[in-house]
């Protein structure tokens, strides 16, 4: 009789083991991320300041009442883990979304877009409008403590941050003044970004090498597959821009100055790999 509850005993002991076992596989979250919108109806996105949810699209800087030096945020709603703390490994990422810039001016036109990364869900602290592309001001600006990234879409020159034309990419690093552009025009009026339609951006992150790639060209409808690379940066760490521990909100920011523009987003695709479990 002994033996025969000691093996119940051992038996049943077993079995909720074994249930224990299979229900904590079964909730092992994953660190990397993947999400995707192809339209925004019912979005679930942080909209700071003049950000709005427009049908199925957002715009970042809708005409407030002076329409001029607007701040626009859209972020997604919970952090991203770029960096796995205990092994020290950091995450490749990679995104692709599209977007328009329009305007009635003809003319002169400011100030541009960005996709971002950085630490906090809330609005910018101060006045970042304008060149500051409602990330930093000319105070903030090139301080190790911002822990901002940001590929930017500028289409206003700010000598100031030593912009080289109305209409460049830039890759930005705690920092407005970028550390690589590349630059579709000297001298077009109104930048080479406004009222021409429908772009797509590419940004792509490797861990391992190091490596950032940026390619941005009129959409054509296909997202799959970029063109060439039109701003390669080389020995770029994550590390530069992190908070310590390894978490970072990403979307986009956009500001206008005494010029206004509409900066709209029509879909968005983001994923992260490289992180163990």
């Amino acid at each position: 009789m002994a033996a025969y509850c000691s093996w119940r005993v051992c038996n049943t002991k077993f079995i909720l083991c074994l249930v224990i076992a299979i229900y904590c596989t079964s909730f092992v979250a994953t660190q990397n991320v993947n999400f995707s919108y192809d339209s925004f109806e019912n979005t679930d996105l942080i909209l700071l300041d003049d950000a709005e949810n427009i049908l199925d699209y957002l715009e970042l800087n809708v005409e407030n009442v002076s329409f001029a030096f607007g701040v626009g945020r859209i972020l997604y709603p919970e952090k991203v883990q770029f960096q796995d703390v205990k092994s020290k490994t950091f995450a490749s990422f990679s995104t692709f979304f599209t977007f328009s810039v329009n305007a009635s001016s003809s003319t002169l036109t400011g100030d541009g877009l960005a996709f971002i990364i950085v630490a906090n869900n809330t609005s910018p602290p101060g006045n970042f409008n304008g060149g500051g592309l409602g990330l930093l001001s000319e105070v903030t600006n090139g301080n190790c403590s911002n822990h901002v990234f940001a590929v930017e879409i500028d289409t206003f020159q700010n000598l100031v941050y030593n912009d080289p034309s109305n209409s460049h990419v830039g890759v930005d690093i705690n920092s407005l003044n970028s550390t690589a552009t590349y630059n579709f025009c000297s001298s077009c009026y109104p930048s080479y970004f406004v009222n021409r339609g429908i772009f797509g951006v590419w940004i792509d992150y490797s861990a391992n090498t190091e490596t950032l790639s940026v390619a941005v060209q009129p959409y054509t409808g296909n997202a799959s597959t970029p063109p060439h690379a039109q701003i390669v940066v080389h020995n770029f760490t994550l590390l530069n821009v992190l908070e310590d521990d390894g978490q970072m909100y990403v979307g986009f920011s956009g500001a206008t100055g005494e010029l206004f523009e509409h900066h709209y987003i029509y879909s968005w695709r983001f994923s992260t790999s490289g992180l163990p479990n």
